[in-house]
């Protein structure tokens, strides 16, 4: 996964705005997207990039589904760059107020990630995933 990861920062940067990263890669035998969260408070450096990104969202995909991976990861980069504030999901300390920003940003009534509706899905901007804070 890394590997696959790096491989695409150097041909793309990841930077949807500033302090914001969607790095993503396609993956052989994939079921369904996954996407995760993490928070990194004092931030990680990508490539390209002047300044670093505190929150990071991993996107992956199904080598076999790459028609459903790119328009995934262009629905999700555009709802990154059109929200508002993001410095709520920077101080996110669970999954309740990641789940609040995708309900609120997404456009759709209601998706899910990890089998639990609430969260940007499918359709919307992951599939299952999870946030956490370094």
């Amino acid at each position: 996964v890394l590997e696959r990861l790096s491989a695409s920062e150097e041909e793309f940067s990841s930077e949807i705005r500033p302090g914001v990263a969607l790095p993503h890669a396609l993956l052989p035998g994939l079921e369904e997207p996954l996407m995760f969260l993490g928070i990194v408070p004092q931030g990680v450096r990508f490539p390209n990039v002047e300044g670093p990104a505190r929150a990071v969202f991993v996107l992956l995909g199904s080598s076999e589904k790459r028609f459903d991976h790119l328009r995934l990861l262009t629905r999700t980069a555009r709802m990154l760059r059109s929200a508002g504030q993001i410095d709520h999901l920077l101080d996110a300390r669970d999954m309740e107020p990641v789940t609040r920003w995708f309900q609120e940003n997404s456009g759709e009534p209601s998706v899910a990630v990890g089998g639990k509706k609430g969260v940007a899905g499918k359709g919307a901007g992951a599939g299952k995933g999870g946030a956490g804070k370094r």
